[in-house]
This record gives structure tokens, C-alpha cells and sequence, in this order.
């Protein structure tokens, strides 16, 4: 397509969907009947998605796709998932990246409007046609109107779920689940969280609930450990100023040293122009008493050879002669003195001059010594402010039955990974996602997704058993591992709303890497 109509084309959608009502919008960008686009997200999920965690789950059989909340179903909505040929990869996924106007950079630019990437080689969720039945490369299309207000509900890291049957979140409790450290709401009007001001508090890409004067909501309260680690990147960042100080404090004194070798220097190159103005005014000179002397020595030839009625005249004019000689001595030997007096100051004046640089050359080292530390100090706030954004979201947990080890995952960003203790490791555990969907009474409510077992007969004697044998699966699961101390301490620290632990007897798949949350396969 023309890249003129392709902009032309974006800024007509984009105006459509801004002033045309969510039924006209999916009525026209699906062929399915209206009556079965069950689309339109509750009002207020929108408004609560930045707070609440949701989960998204995408049955291919029924190309359905379905978001779910701390209070249960938020939005529903058909989907047209890939086509036979081009499968859409099922398993545990999240949305990786997100781009409003995104084209294809595998299928020829293919428009790919309100993209929630959940893979780096290639799938994603996306408005797109719906001919009702899959029909994509392997992508997740959604109707125009509905992707957009998934895309305004979801955020970085947002669990999905890509299964071919239907499953859904259920409640759960449990011993073993993860729960918080304890913590205590900051006074009312204090104007710092234990030592962390608000202004650094948002520096640090702490959320505002965290640093506002009391906690309320969906959030869990400070532990002490957050408190003193917010507290030791407030003091960091005060650090910064005394560095700034320092190093400024040295910046005068380079800038006068400056100032003092220009001015020596300009004493110095003035000297030698004045050495310079002398030595011509001398030249000058020797070319006039030159001029006198040879005057002088022309009148003396006509002396010589003068009558008795000139010699009165010649011997006037030999005296004005020798006199002119005189006074051009005189001047000559005065311009003379001159030059050589103010070439006399000229190593001292450049002895200064190097005195003056020597001081500015021994500022080197302090101005070097204080921008290193105020660059040290910049970088060690900056960089606790980077692990302080991290801190503050929700942590990923993944227990492998087939690693035997457990492994733990902070925005993306891997932190810790240790062996793990499970009961019977020759049993199955089956795969589980527990995710923490909200906060009550101080505590974490648990939510679970337990996947069917990987044999037909499993299935469907779990099936028949229905929820309580699947929740039943999920708590043994949790009963058979143990976590080292140490390691329970540190997720407990870090544990919040929207955080998760997978389970599950394989390993992570072929979609798990740098950049993205813990992807499992599931069937």
C-alpha cells in the first residue's frame, strides 16, 4: 500500500473510532452478527485496570477471548486466532510490549492496530478482521473497538493465558502461598514515607499510592525492608547535592586559575609587543642618525675644499651637523635602554605565566577526583532508582518439576534462582498458575488456573470432577514443595498485587527468554 494512503487510511480509523459508539465499531469490524459480540468491557474496568491485575485468557476452540479481574468477568469478546497452517502457539504468556500504531515487519507491513505483543517471534494481540473461524498467521485479532479499550486496560506484564479449552480463575487459599511481610500505613500528612520524600519517592518510579500520606486501595503497606531501602535511595540522592557542591567549588577555582594564566599571559605577549615597538622605534632611529651622519660627512667634503668666503657658512652647517648626529645617539641608545629593560622583565613575566598554568594543572586531579564522584553519586541513585522501578512491580515466581529448581523473575529482569525441595519429584504436579489478585485485611487474595492433565483420561476425569478436584490439584501441588528460608523471606519481601507463581512439571518454552515473563507451554 502507498505509504500516503497507509496515513491516510490510519488517520480515518482513527478519527472513526474516536467519534463512532463501541456498537457501530463492532458491528463494522466484524462479519459475525452483532448480537454475539459480547464486547464491550464494564465502565469502570478501564478506570481500575491501572490498579487492579487481570488476566486475559484465549480459548481457541471457542475463539473467544476472555479478561478477568479480582471480582471476576471484566470483558469478553471473539477472537480469530490462527489459521492451521500458522497455529497460534498455546501456553502461559504475558503481554511483552505494546504500540497503538504497529506494522508487520514479517508479513509486509501488514497494519497490526492497538498490538499487545506476547512473543518475540511474532504473536501478538491485535484489531484485525473476523471472519469467524481462525484465519490469522498465528496472531490474536480482535475486533477494532475492543482492542482498543483492552489496550487502554492492560499494561506491561499482563498475564495471558492461550489454551485450546476454556479455563478460568478461581479462588483459592493456601498455606503455602506466598503472603507479605508485615507493614505499617505512614501517619496521616506525613510529609515522607520513613525518610523517603514524595519528589524522590516519584523519582524512584515509586507508584503514588506509595508515596502518598496514607495507603489505601489495592495496595499492600511499606514493609520495613522497602522503608529502609526507599530511605537509602532518598539518601543517595541527597548525596548528590554535596557532590555537586564539591565539584563546583573546584570549577571556581579551574575558572580563577584560568583567568590568572590569560592575564599573565597578557602581561607577558604585551611586554614583547612593547620589546617589539622599542626595536622598531630603534631601527628607526639608526636610520635617521644614519641620515646625520652622512650629512655630517658631506659637509666635511665641502670644508675641505671650501674658499675663505664659504668656510663661515660650511662650519655652522657642520655643527648643526654634528649636533643632529648627537641627539639621534642620544635617542637611539634611550630606545635601546628601553628594549633591553623590558626584556630584562620578560623571564619573570613568563616565569609567571608558567607559575599560573602549574596552579591550574594542579586542579587537574581535584576537578577529575569531583566529577568522578558526582558522576559516582549520579549513577548510584540513578541506578537505585532503576532497581527501585523494578522492586515495586510485581514479581514472577516458576517452580519446574523438571528442573527441580525455582526461579525468580522482577519485570522481566531475573533475580534469583535457587534448588527447590519437591515432594515425590517422580509425580506429576500438573501446571498452575496462581496469580495474587488483590489485597484484603492487609493479605493477598490468591486466584489459581489449573490446566487439564496432559492425557485424555486425566482430562476428563478432572473434567467430570470439576472445580473442587482442579482446586484440590493446585493444593497438593502447593503441599509437596518446600522453599530454602531464605528464599521465602526474600519473595515475601517483594510479593504484591499482580504477582504469580507458576507451577508446572516442564521447563519454560521455546518463547521464555530475555525480555519477557516466565512462557510455559501448555496444551
Amino acid at each position: 500500500m502507498h505509504t500516503a494512503l497507509r496515513a491516510q487510511l490510519r488517520t480515518t480509523r482513527a478519527r472513526f473510532f474516536a467519534a463512532a459508539p463501541i456498537a457501530l465499531i463492532l458491528a463494522t469490524a466484524s462479519l459475525l452478527p452483532t448480537s454475539t459480540l459480547r464486547a464491550e468491557p464494564r465502565a469502570e474496568a478501564i478506570a481500575q485496570a491501572s490498579a487492579d491485575p487481570l488476566i486475559v485468557i484465549v480459548s481457541l476452540n471457542r475463539q473467544r477471548l476472555t479478561v478477568f479481574d479480582r471480582s471476576g468477568v471484566v470483558a469478553k469478546s471473539p477472537v480469530s486466532s490462527g489459521q492451521p497452517e500458522f497455529p497460534t502457539p498455546t501456553g502461559i504468556f504475558s503481554v511483552i510490549g505494546k504500540e497503538v500504531d504497529h506494522q508487520s515487519n514479517i508479513y509486509d507491513g501488514a497494519e497490526m492496530p492497538y498490538m499487545q505483543r506476547l512473543t518475540w517471534s511474532g504473536t501478538a494481540m491485535h484489531a484485525g478482521n473476523l471472519p469467524g473461524y481462525a484465519a490469522s498467521h498465528g496472531c490474536v485479532r480482535l475486533p477494532y473497538g475492543f482492542s482498543q479499550r483492552l489496550y487502554e486496560m492492560t499494561k506491561i506484564n499482563t498475564r495471558v493465558i492461550v489454551t485450546h479449552d476454556d479455563v478460568a480463575p478461581q479462588p483459592i487459599s493456601h498455606a503455602r502461598l506466598f503472603t507479605p511481610l508485615p507493614g505499617d500505613e505512614p501517619p496521616v500528612n506525613a510529609p515522607m514515607v520513613s525518610g523517603l520524600p514524595s519528589k524522590v519517592a516519584s523519582l524512584a518510579g515509586i507508584a503514588p499510592a506509595m508515596a502518598a500520606p496514607s495507603i489505601t486501595g489495592n495496595v499492600l503497606p511499606l514493609n520495613a525492608k522497602a522503608k529502609a531501602r526507599f530511605a537509602a535511595t532518598a539518601q543517595l540522592f541527597e548525596e548528590i547535592k554535596p557532590a555537586e557542591m564539591a565539584r563546583a567549588a573546584v570549577w571556581d577555582k579551574v575558572k580563577a586559575a584560568n583567568v590568572a594564566i590569560m592575564g599573565a599571559k597578557r602581561v607577558a605577549e604585551a611586554a614583547r609587543d612593547a620589546v617589539t615597538i622599542a626595536n622598531d622605534a630603534a631601527d628607526k632611529i639608526r636610520r635617521s642618525k644614519k641620515a646625520a651622519e652622512a650629512k655630517l660627512a658631506q659637509v666635511m667634503r665641502k670644508a675641505e675644499r671650501a674658499t675663505p668666503e664659504t668656510l663661515e657658512a660650511l662650519g655652522k652647517a657642520e655643527d648643526a651637523a654634528e649636533q643632529r648626529v648627537i641627539e639621534e645617539s642620544d635617542k637611539l641608545d634611550a630606545a635601546l635602554e628601553q628594549a633591553d629593560a623590558i626584556k630584562a622583565r620578560l623571564p619573570e613575566l613568563d616565569a609567571k605565566v608558567a607559575a599560573a598554568e602549574t596552579a591550574r594543572r594542579a586542579l587537574d586531579e581535584p576537578l577529575r577526583s569531583s566529577n568522578q564522584a558526582l558522576k559516582d553519586a549520579q549513577n548510584a541513585y540513578g541506578l537505585a532508582k532503576r532497581e527501585d522501578v523494578r522492586y515495586m512491580k510485581p514479581v514472577s515466581v516458576f517452580v519446574s518439576r523438571k528442573d527441580q529448581r525455582l526461579y525468580v523473575r522482577q519485570g522481566f529482569d531475573p533475580v534469583l534462582e535457587v534448588p527447590v525441595t519437591i515432594a515425590n519429584p517422580e509425580q506429576p504436579l500438573g501446571t498452575h498458575v496462581f496469580t495474587a489478585m488483590g489485597v484484603k485485611g492487609g493479605q493477598l487474595e490468591w486466584s489459581v488456573i489449573t490446566f487439564p492433565s496432559a492425557t485424555r483420561s486425566e482430562e476428563n476425569r478432572r473434567a467430570k470432577a470439576g472445580v473442587e478436584a482442579r482446586a484440590s490439584s493446585a493444593a497438593k501441588a502447593l503441599d509437596r514443595i518446600s522453599y530454602p528460608e531464605e528464599t521465602l523471606e526474600a519473595i515475601r519481601e517483594i510479593v504484591r498485587p499482580g504477582s504469580s507463581l507458576i507451577i508446572s512439571d516442564d521447563s519454560t518454552s521455546e518463547h521464555f527468554g530475555n525480555g519477557t515473563d516466565f512462557v510455559v507451554a501448555v496444551r
